[in-house]
């Protein structure tokens, strides 16, 4: 996915499904990834669920089912 805007790094985060399972890992933005209001770490793996919070920038996404 591509997302154009100015709070967006070019090499911001990674969404990976694995079968059943989708992560979501921060590349080392400039300014953050947040799961659910909380900001991950640089290369910080989280495991996403139903009803999840992602934030990139100015940019928010709920995730409805996995």
């Amino acid at each position: 996915m591509h997302i154009v805007s100015e709070k967006i790094s070019r090499n911001h985060a990674h969404l990976i499904l694995d079968g059943s399972r989708l992560e979501l890992i921060d590349l080392g933005s400039t300014n953050g990834t947040f799961l659910n209001s909380e900001l991950l770490e640089k290369n910080q793996t989280a495991v996403l669920e139903a009803g999840d919070e992602i934030r990139f920038g100015d940019q928010t996404f709920f995730i409805k089912s996995i």
